[in-house]
């Protein structure tokens, strides 16, 4: 490198003194990028300097491939080179900046230098390795030097097509002749003839009468639609349709349908009460209590009642009123046939009360 400056001046002192090894390397390296040449970096593969390109590269940088495999989006085998064309920093990479020399080209066919159009290509020699010319296209025909050297056909010649325009009327071929190479060598036509389909017996004719007396004449049309339900005739064509009506329907026991008595069975029923909670007669000092049995005969102890206020004959001047007497129980018991009534406070009015009981 004759204008390699080996000596660099320091600002301070203005004196020359050797530079680095790593100057040197950057000085190197800018002039072998600037002449495009290959800076070989290492391996690439399991075991080698790099398992995967790296992202921030420069123009020359190379890496051979010791694991097949696909670099850049390219199919890399064990052998072949991987060189960066463009200068990219972190991050700005591509794919396209990457070139392949490939040096694995076992198997690789060679041929001639020129070829004509459509021509097609045979192997010459033995080897498998090189091809060249064989002078035939491929058309819709043979052509008429080309040999088959495997077997030899030999067309026959003065035959004409037979027959010349299709066949009409009662028209069959008669008879095809064939060479013993399978060439068809001529054809007869003749009229067809009743023994052509053969002869029927009297036992088939009978049938056939039979058949034909017994089949099903067509009813006058109808216009065509989707029903529920169809009517018939004697001969099984549909003449009519309508809708499903309840009556089409017959009553079927609840025996026929499965757990449908069972499911019944357990369905909830709901009974309403209605009963009044008086203002007198209730026990205690605090919290008190009463027990109510106006027409709760039916209620049990193990119901659950949902007890409301009955605002039916409530004046709505009254609203508040009532409500505020109600607020002062707190807890309702059904037991046999009657509800005890927990208040912190007796009501100073009697209330309707609406009772429901889910069985």
């Amino acid at each position: 490198f004759a204008n390699l400056d080996l000596l660099t001046a320091t600002t301070a002192a203005s004196t020359y003194q050797p530079i680095g090894d790593y100057a040197t390397n950057t000085y190197v390296n800018g002039l072998l990028a600037g002449a495009d040449a290959m800076i070989f970096k290492g391996t690439i593969g399991t075991g080698g300097t790099v398992t995967a390109l790296p992202t921030a590269y420069n123009a020359g940088w190379t890496f051979k491939v010791i694991t097949a495999g696909t670099y850049a989006a390219k199919n890399c085998e064990v052998g072949d080179m991987l060189l960066a064309t463009v200068d990219r920093a972190e991050g700005q990479g591509v794919n396209g900046d990457w070139a392949v020399i490939q040096t694995n080209i076992d198997g690789a066919v060679t041929g001639p230098t020129s070829s004509v159009n459509n021509q097609v290509a045979i192997f010459d020699g033995v080897t498998g390795k090189i091809i060249k010319d064989s002078g035939f296209t491929l058309g819709k025909s043979v052509p008429s030097d080309a040999v088959f050297t495997d077997t030899v056909y030999t067309h026959p010649t003065g035959f004409t097509s037979q027959p010349t325009s299709a066949l009409t009327g009662a028209n069959v071929i008669s008879q095809v002749t064939v060479n013993d190479e399978g060439h068809v060598t001529g054809t007869s036509t003749r009229a067809l003839t009743p023994s052509d389909i053969g002869a029927a017996s009297s036992s088939d004719l009978s049938t056939l009468s039979s058949t034909v007396d017994t089949k099903v004449t067509a009813n006058e049309s109808i216009t065509g639609a989707t029903h529920t339900k169809i009517t018939y005739d004697s001969k099984g064509l549909v003449t009519a349709g309508g809708s499903l009506a309840e009556s089409d329907i017959p009553m079927i026991p609840i025996s026929k349908v499965t757990n449908l008595q069972t499911n019944l069975d357990a369905k909830a029923t709901t009974v309403d009460y209605s009963t009044t909670l008086p203002s007198t007669g209730w026990s205690g000092s605090g919290p008190f209590e009463i027990q109510v049995t106006t027409n709760l005969g039916a209620i049990t102890s193990t119901d659950k009642p949902i007890i409301d206020l009955d605002m039916t004959s409530v004046a709505f001047a009254d609203v508040d009123a009532v409500n505020t007497e109600w607020a002062k129980v707190y807890r309702a018991v059904s037991g046999t046939g009657n509800i005890t009534f927990y208040a912190k406070e007796v009501p100073t009015v009697a209330l309707a009360l609406q009772v429901k009981v889910v069985k």
